[in-house]
């Protein structure tokens, strides 16, 4: 069998007065057409300039916005024009580090301790009782303490070499004699014999 396809009639358009319904008269004049296409063109042409011209103003607009956001930072912390930091910024973030993970390091044991304590409790009291739910919980709260326990085994480790850096920025903030690349060197000589003559 054979399926028919159903016939349908469209609706004609209706016109009142000769303007049909996109709302353009049926006759319009040719001069009425040119103005339309040529309104049309210069819509086309700010659309391509705009697309042209819009990803740079935005990209020097958020780079401002950005620039103006900047912390300004203490004397002395900020970097210098050819973007070497200066003589000892990084041995005071060295400093401002290694106090940081100390206190991270007393953190993170309290934290571990508190919450082991806490769900040791609440996993004995409510251990008959654990749905699906809670044994999903209880995993994550599993993960999250053993990813704890990682951070707390490994921050003496970072402690001890972050102790090495900084012991060796001392020593050599300490040293009267530094060592001086040859090509400076030679530099600098060359220097004061002009001085000289």
């Amino acid at each position: 069998m054979a399926l028919k396809e159903p016939q349908v009639q469209l609706p004609e358009l209706q016109t009142v007065d000769g303007v049909s319904e996109s709302g353009f008269e049926g006759g319009s004049d040719p001069e009425e057409l040119d103005r339309l296409e040529m309104e049309v063109k210069e819509m086309a042409q700010k659309i391509l300039h705009y697309r042209a011209t819009l990803p740079d103003q935005l990209k020097d607009t958020l780079v401002s916005v950005l620039a103006a956001q900047r912390p300004v930072l203490p004397h002395g912390s900020d970097p210098c024009p050819s973007g070497d930091p200066k003589p000892g910024t990084l041995f005071l973030t060295l400093r401002f580090a290694y106090f940081l993970t100390q206190k991270m390091t007393s953190f993170l044991v309290v934290l571990e301790n508190s919450l082991s304590a806490l769900f040791g409790q609440v996993i004995s009291n409510n251990g008959a009782l654990l749905a699906e739910e809670d044994q999903e919980t209880a995993k994550k709260i599993q993960l999250l303490k053993a990813k704890i326990a990682h951070n707390v085994s490994v921050m003496p480790f970072v402690l001890k070499r972050m102790k090495e850096c900084i012991s060796k920025i001392d020593q050599l903030d300490s040293q009267n004699n530094r060592i001086i690349h040859p090509a400076f060197k030679g530099k600098r000589l060359a220097d004061k014999d002009v001085a000289l003559n």
